[in-house]
Protein backbone atom coordinates (compact mmCIF):
# COMPACT_ATOMS: atom_id res chain seq x y z
CA UNK A 1 0.00 0.00 0.00
CA UNK A 2 1.20 3.40 -0.96
CA UNK A 3 -0.97 5.72 1.01
CA UNK A 4 -3.02 7.23 -1.83
CA UNK A 5 -5.89 7.58 -0.34
CA UNK A 6 -7.36 10.92 -0.50
CA UNK A 7 -10.15 12.78 0.76
CA UNK A 8 -12.59 11.79 -1.53
CA UNK A 9 -11.13 8.66 -3.55
CA UNK A 10 -9.95 5.46 -2.17
CA UNK A 11 -6.37 3.55 -2.97
CA UNK A 12 -8.27 0.98 -4.75
CA UNK A 13 -9.15 3.39 -7.98
CA UNK A 14 -5.36 3.80 -8.09
CA UNK A 15 -4.36 0.12 -8.81
CA UNK A 16 -4.60 -2.07 -12.02
CA UNK A 17 -7.47 -3.98 -11.61
CA UNK A 18 -5.76 -7.64 -12.48
CA UNK A 19 -4.07 -6.98 -9.12
CA UNK A 20 -0.79 -7.39 -10.35
CA UNK A 21 0.41 -4.81 -7.92
CA UNK A 22 0.85 -1.54 -10.50
CA UNK A 23 0.03 1.66 -9.42
CA UNK A 24 -0.86 4.92 -10.59
CA UNK A 25 1.91 7.81 -10.46
CA UNK A 26 1.25 10.41 -7.47
CA UNK A 27 0.79 13.36 -10.04
CA UNK A 28 -2.46 11.64 -11.21
CA UNK A 29 -3.56 10.86 -7.56
CA UNK A 30 -3.27 14.29 -6.45
CA UNK A 31 -4.39 16.21 -10.15
CA UNK A 32 -7.50 14.53 -10.03
CA UNK A 33 -8.48 15.50 -6.18
CA UNK A 34 -7.84 18.91 -7.45
CA UNK A 35 -10.22 18.38 -9.77
CA UNK A 36 -12.99 16.75 -7.62
CA UNK A 37 -12.23 19.66 -5.53
CA UNK A 38 -13.05 22.12 -8.14
CA UNK A 39 -15.93 20.47 -9.70
CA UNK A 40 -17.72 19.86 -6.39
CA UNK A 41 -19.39 16.95 -7.22
CA UNK A 42 -18.51 13.25 -6.97
CA UNK A 43 -16.54 11.24 -9.62
CA UNK A 44 -16.70 7.29 -9.93
CA UNK A 45 -13.20 5.96 -11.36
CA UNK A 46 -14.02 3.41 -14.05
CA UNK A 47 -9.83 2.43 -14.70
CA UNK A 48 -6.42 4.44 -14.01
CA UNK A 49 -3.41 2.24 -13.71
CA UNK A 50 -2.82 -0.60 -16.35
CA UNK A 51 -0.32 -2.86 -16.61
CA UNK A 52 0.34 -3.92 -19.92
CA UNK A 53 -0.87 -7.79 -19.68
CA UNK A 54 -4.59 -5.61 -18.43
CA UNK A 55 -4.30 -2.77 -21.18
CA UNK A 56 -4.47 -5.61 -23.59
CA UNK A 57 -6.97 -7.69 -22.21
CA UNK A 58 -9.56 -4.84 -21.98
CA UNK A 59 -8.51 -3.64 -26.11
CA UNK A 60 -6.60 -0.41 -24.67
CA UNK A 61 -4.33 0.86 -27.11
CA UNK A 62 -0.38 0.46 -27.13
CA UNK A 63 0.31 4.00 -26.33
CA UNK A 64 -2.24 4.45 -23.48
CA UNK A 65 -1.40 7.01 -20.74
CA UNK A 66 -3.28 4.28 -18.56
CA UNK A 67 0.31 2.10 -19.07
CA UNK A 68 2.40 5.01 -17.50
CA UNK A 69 0.30 5.40 -14.64
CA UNK A 70 -1.02 8.89 -16.31
CA UNK A 71 -4.63 8.03 -17.21
CA UNK A 72 -8.46 8.10 -15.70
CA UNK A 73 -10.95 6.86 -16.64
CA UNK A 74 -14.10 8.49 -14.97
CA UNK A 75 -18.18 7.43 -15.13
CA UNK A 76 -20.28 9.97 -16.27
CA UNK A 77 -23.41 8.24 -15.40
CA UNK A 78 -23.70 10.77 -12.55
CA UNK A 79 -23.01 14.12 -14.56
CA UNK A 80 -25.15 16.61 -15.63
CA UNK A 81 -24.21 17.64 -19.61
CA UNK A 82 -23.27 21.62 -17.66
CA UNK A 83 -21.33 19.35 -15.04
CA UNK A 84 -19.53 17.57 -17.50
CA UNK A 85 -18.65 20.98 -19.74
CA UNK A 86 -17.11 22.38 -16.22
CA UNK A 87 -15.03 18.99 -16.08
CA UNK A 88 -13.69 19.48 -19.08
CA UNK A 89 -13.20 22.70 -18.18
CA UNK A 90 -11.30 22.11 -14.97
CA UNK A 91 -9.42 19.12 -16.13
CA UNK A 92 -7.66 21.84 -18.51
CA UNK A 93 -6.94 24.18 -15.94
CA UNK A 94 -5.50 21.47 -13.86
CA UNK A 95 -3.15 19.85 -16.21
CA UNK A 96 -5.30 17.22 -17.87
CA UNK A 97 -4.49 18.10 -21.66
CA UNK A 98 -5.76 14.87 -23.11
CA UNK A 99 -9.66 14.43 -22.70
CA UNK A 100 -11.43 11.79 -24.45
CA UNK A 101 -15.55 11.61 -24.59
CA UNK A 102 -17.24 8.30 -24.95
CA UNK A 103 -20.77 7.41 -24.18
CA UNK A 104 -20.99 6.99 -20.38
CA UNK A 105 -17.09 8.36 -19.30
CA UNK A 106 -14.74 10.56 -19.76
CA UNK A 107 -10.97 9.94 -20.30
CA UNK A 108 -8.58 12.23 -18.78
CA UNK A 109 -4.47 12.14 -19.03
CA UNK A 110 -1.79 14.15 -18.15
CA UNK A 111 0.18 14.47 -21.79
CA UNK A 112 1.73 17.57 -22.39
CA UNK A 113 -0.27 18.60 -25.71
CA UNK A 114 -3.95 19.07 -25.50
CA UNK A 115 -5.64 16.69 -27.58
CA UNK A 116 -9.78 15.76 -27.22
CA UNK A 117 -11.42 13.56 -28.59
CA UNK A 118 -14.51 12.10 -29.09
CA UNK A 119 -16.50 9.13 -29.37
CA UNK A 120 -19.99 9.48 -27.98
CA UNK A 121 -23.03 8.20 -30.69
CA UNK A 122 -25.01 11.64 -31.40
Amino acid sequence: MLGYRTKNFAEIDFHCKCNCGEVAKLELVNTLQEVREALGAPLYVNSTMRCVDHNEFVGGSKKSYHIRGLAVDLSTRNLSEGQIIALKEIAVEHGFLGLGFYDHFIHLDLRNELTIWDKRNK
